[in-house]
């Protein structure tokens, strides 16, 4: 790194330390204030994802990044308002536990009362939304300050690595008058320690962080208190509800169900409802809108379930609740009285089907027979259909060959906790705070950091809101399939109950507002393919086609703007007639 001022040796120990905690990929959105820092991702060899012109997006494409590598992922811009772009991925970030790393370059201190250009309260921007935050001095160049510098950046560490995850924030105030990079005259860059240019060895030679980071304790699990105030035994009533942020990977959570015996109702976005998963159940959201009996005991896996439905059910049972989660979660108000477990490891699910397994067979065989049921009815029903955007999305989720899908947020969601089947791939989500912000730019950083093909499933005002995310297709290799339902916009607000027309005069043009803008030219700006689709065969057909293709392609499915309010209630209709059909008309275990 050529740079002749202070600024050099600051930023490489900030650099250097950071990759301790594995980082080596950063987003970055280039100005003036930030050169130096540019410089120095350059000069320590991480790769640049991308250059990203809108922070907004950088910020979500450095969010897609490090879900798909489960690697902390840097996120570098420059000083003002640039800041204040990060804040909706952070929020998301924050939320979800994803540990991304916000370096912003700032002016010298003292330069904001001074009125200088471009100056704001960057530590106070993301303060609420980051786990902690660094707002470091102006550069030295002497070697116990750049040791000390290497120490406060160590402190970060543990909310990168390990089970404290979250985002961070370093704010690096930096000399230049017109950039970072100005040189300084007669400056010589001075003899440092090796301590100061290089950090911390090992006796091996191996890098170490400047500090030692805290072990993390294997939790004491008070077993005999929960059989107790939970009155957990064999051959239990149980079920088991998996929603967004599953703390079980797809093989423990297969295990534990397999030995519990426990029906497992699975979201879409749990990223369980696999083929050979156990007891699973794709239609738990119908199938709890008619239940008839209670659980005796409810495990929940992960966050808030996508189905009002199952948010009702939840809310309405006496049954004791059992949560899994990696958060610490001290109130739920679906179930306010709940044990925790959190981060519950190998020996924790063992304990558990020790304890608890098996369940009740007969009640696990009632469950299972009613979802195949309900299977068939959705598949029939949706069949007969005439062209729209259940038939559509049905569609779409129904497609094989693709290593993840991405679903977006609001009606899409829904769409896909009802429709999609079992397949063998990963589910993503930005299901922190439920936004429809930044869904392309995570999706593209999905792409990016898997390596593999991946579809994403997207409404029309959602495509919209991330237009600039699209710039970041052109990161080579990526292979994905963006699907947008063109409904005319906020389709949902035709079937959640609001009789908007009676409302006020003019309410139903606010809220349903069609976005009034053409997809094919938006995907052409950013040179992606697109095909535009008006029926079942066309759809068929660009799916077929977008399955070995290389870049990023778009499919726009235009469907009747009143297809949904046609569609919808028909559909559930026919599978709670399904679900709510007498026991002794149901099938044999199928098992």
């Amino acid at each position: 790194m050529n740079i002749r001022n202070r600024n050099a040796a600051w930023v490489h120990a900030i650099l250097d330390e950071l990759s301790h905690a594995g980082v080596c990929q950063a987003v970055v959105s280039a100005g003036g204030r930030s050169f130096a820092l540019l410089a120095g991702i350059s000069a320590i060899g991480w790769e640049i994802a991308h250059v990203q012109t809108d922070e907004r997006a950088a910020g979500f494409l450095a969010l897609g990044l490090a879900k798909a590598t489960r690697k902390p992922v840097a996120i570098a811009v420059t000083s003002g308002s640039s800041v204040a772009n990060l804040l909706p991925a952070l929020v998301e970030a924050d939320n979800t536990d994803v540990p991304l790393i916000v370096i912003t370059a700032d002016r010298p201190k003292g330069g904001h009362k001074a009125g200088m250009p471009q100056t704001t309260n960057q530590i106070g921007l993301c303060a609420a939304v980051v786990r902690a935050a660094l707002d470091l001095d102006n550069p030295t160049d002497r070697s116990a300050d750049i040791e000390a510098l290497r120490a406060k950046v160590a402190e970060l560490l543990p909310h990168l690595i390990g089970e404290r995850r979250g985002p961070v924030q370093i704010n690096v105030p930096m000399e230049g008058k017109v950039s970072s990079a100005d040189p300084l005259p007669n400056w010589e860059a001075p003899l440092l320690s090796e301590l100061a240019r290089s950090g911390r060895t090992g006796s091996q030679g191996e890098r170490l962080p400047m500090r030692d980071l805290p072990a993390n304790p294997a939790p004491a699990r008070d077993w005999e208190g929960l059989v107790t105030r939970l009155g957990l035994r064999p051959g239990l009533k149980g079920i088991i509800v998996a929603s967004s942020d599953c703390p079980l990977s797809p093989q423990a959570a297969a295990k534990l169900s397999q030995q519990l015996g426990y029906p497992l109702l699975a979201d879409a976005l749990s990223g369980l409802r696999r083929p050979q998963m156990p007891n699973l159940l794709t239609t738990g959201d119908i199938m709890v809108a008619t239940a008839q009996v209670q659980p005796e005991l409810v495990i929940r896996l992960g966050g808030l379930p996508v189905s009002q439905f199952m948010q009702n059910w939840l809310s309405g049972l006496s049954a004791p609740v059992l949560r899994l989660d990696h958060k610490h979660i001290e109130a739920d108000f679906l179930t306010p009285r709940f044990e925790l477990i959190q981060h519950p490891d190998e020996h924790d699910l063992a304990q558990l089907s020790a304890i608890l397994g098996p369940g009740d067979a007969q009640w696990r065989k009632q469950w299972l027979s009613r979802g195949k049921i309900i299977e068939a009815v959705l598949s029939q029903t949706i069949a007969e259909l005439p062209w729209g955007e259940c038939q559509a999305v049905f569609t779409v989720l129904a497609q094989k060959g693709y290593d993840f899908v991405h679903i977006a947020n609001s009606m899409t969601t829904r769409h896909a906790n009802l429709l999609m089947p079992a397949a063998e791939q990963d589910v993503y989500s930005n299901r922190g705070v439920l936004g429809i912000d930044g869904t392309l730019s995570t999706f593209i950083g999905e792409l990016h950091g898997a390596a593999s093909r991946g579809l994403l499933l997207i409404g029309d005002q959602t495509f919209l809101h991330d237009l600039s995310g699209l710039e970041a297709t052109r990161i080579p290799g990526l292979r994905g399939t963006i699907c947008v339902t063109n409904n005319s916009g906020a389709a949902l607000f035709d079937v959640i109950g609001v009789e908007l027309d009676s409302v006020a005069p003019g309410f139903k043009a606010m809220i349903r507002n069609p976005p009034g803008y053409r997809i094919g030219p938006a995907a052409a700006a950013f040179g992606m393919a697109h095909t535009r689709c008006e029926s079942i065969e066309e759809l068929q057909q660009a799916l077929a086609q977008a399955r070995s293709a290389e870049g990023v392609q778009v499919i726009e499915m235009v469907v009747p703007a009143d297809s949904l309010r046609r569609d919808v209630m028909p559909i559930y209709a026919a599978a709670m007639r399904a679900s709510a059909a007498p026991v002794e008309a149901l099938a044999s275990d199928p098992a």
